[in-house]
This record gives C-alpha cells, structure tokens and sequence, in this order.
C-alpha cells in the first residue's frame, strides 16, 4: 500500500508552486505573522502590489500595448486596423479602472486589520487582480469583439494556428512539471517517463487554459487517460498512487475544453 503521507504530498504538489505567492497575496497574509497593513487603502494594498497607480496603470498599458505588436506582427496588420484595435484598447483599459474606482468606493470604509473586512475586500478587489495578470482583454472585451470583425480569414488563420501553438506548448509544459513532480514520489523508470509524457502529449489541447488552473492541468489530463492505458506502464503501487490522485482531481477535468 503507498503510504498516505506519499498521496497526500502528491495532492499537495499543484498547490506548493504556487502556494507561498498566494498566500502572501491573500488578505490572510496581511494577520498577525505576516505584516500589519500601514496603508489602508484596500485598492493599494491587493491590486497595486506596492506599485502607485500611475505604474500600475502603466503595467497594464503595456500589456495591451504587447498584445496589439504581437498580434499585427503575427497577422500584418495595416494602419487601419492597428488604430480600430487601439481604440478598443483604450475603451477596455478606461473600463477597467472605472471598475477600479468602483471598487475602492466600495471598500474604503472597510478595516483591513478585521479579518472579516478584511475577506470583504478581497472578495471585491481579486476579480480585478485575475484580470490585471491575465490581461485585461479577455474573451468579453470590447478588443476581442474588434479583433473578430477588423481581421480577413487568412489573418484569423494565422492568429488561430500561433494561439493553438502557444497552448500546446504551455500545456506540455505543464505536464513535463506534473510528471516532474510525481517522480519525485514515486520514481519512474526512464522508459515510464517518457512513455507517460507521451501518453499525454497526444492529448488534445484545451481550446483554454484558465491561468489560476494551470498548475493543475497535467493532473487533469491525467485524470482523462484510460485505466488500462497507465496498466500498461505503470506498477501496481504506482497505480494506486496515480488513482488516489485521479479521484482527487477528477473535478477538474471540465477544465479541458
């Protein structure tokens, strides 16, 4: 039998990547051991990171301004379309820190040194948080519905097969991690390695890869694989471990679209 201290390390190891950055980011870090807010301004402290706005403002600039370089050298773009694609931009940006200004309405009288104020804020100020590191022109921005309409069919193409090409290669990047990490608890064969990476790697590519569920991925895919496919590679130990993570992950598989 695997140790239960075995399975859970490996139910652990998604969480331990990126555990330590969240918990300082998380409005529980700012109790007692951690540090005492001198600065009470909700929107400062969980959204500016220690930035003033103006940089902050500056961040998400370029991050825009990145994306539009990227895409018009991916899809040659002419003048035209370079300033439709700014204009939403703009409008995109101008929303998000109207909503920005809204939050901080929202939270301004709320005490960051009571732990249920504290929960309060954070619940208003993380959605801004996931979309100022994902990039705030997501699937329902004012950009994405532009990009549709500004670009001919040979243009989407070619943005098409650099975005499938940019999640296949995160997404075996992960796996190579997950499989990484697996091995460092029950240890596999050089021939099992590669033989599971490639199992995996013949998946198909999710369509999207939710950036706070990335680290969780190669466990989902692993989740999908046939029983009898991991029989044929792995132990009967090793199986165990596998399944117990199966069970434990098997939620996520939705995540794979």
């Amino acid at each position: 039998m695997i140790a239960r201290s075995t399975i859970y390390a490996a139910s652990c190891l998604p969480q331990i990547r990126v555990g330590l950055f969240l918990l300082l980011l998380s409005p529980n870090a700012c109790q007692g051991q951690f540090f005492q807010p001198a600065n009470q301004d909700v929107i400062h402290l969980y959204l500016f990171r220690g930035q003033s706005e103006s940089q902050f403002r500056a961040k998400i600039d370029n991050q825009a301004r990145i994306r539009v370089e990227r895409i018009s050298g991916i899809c040659q773009l002419n003048e035209k379309q370079i300033k439709k694609l700014n204009w939403a931009v703009q409008g995109d940006v101008a929303r998000f820190f109207r909503e920005v200004s809204n939050a901080r309405e929202q939270t301004k009288n709320l005490n960051v040194q009571v732990q249920e104020e504290m929960q309060q804020a954070w619940q208003i100020v993380s959605p801004l948080y996931q979309r100022a590191q994902t990039g705030v022109l997501d699937d329902e921005s004012l950009f994405a519905k532009i990009l549709a309409s500004a670009l001919d069919e040979e243009q989407a193409l070619r943005l098409d097969q650099y975005e499938a090409e940019q999640r296949q290669r995160v997404f075996h990047a992960v796996i190579d991690a997950t499989i990484s990490d697996i091995d460092r608890l029950m240890p596999l064969t050089s021939k099992q390695r590669t033989a599971l990476i490639k199992l995996l790697h013949e998946q198909p590519v999710p369509k999207k890869l939710p950036m706070q569920m990335e680290s969780y991925l190669g466990y989902a895919a692993i989740c999908r694989l046939e029983s009898k496919e991991l029989k044929t590679i792995l132990d009967a130990k090793q199986l165990e471990l596998v399944n117990n993570l199966r069970a434990q992950y098997e939620g996520i598989v939705p995540q794979l679209r």
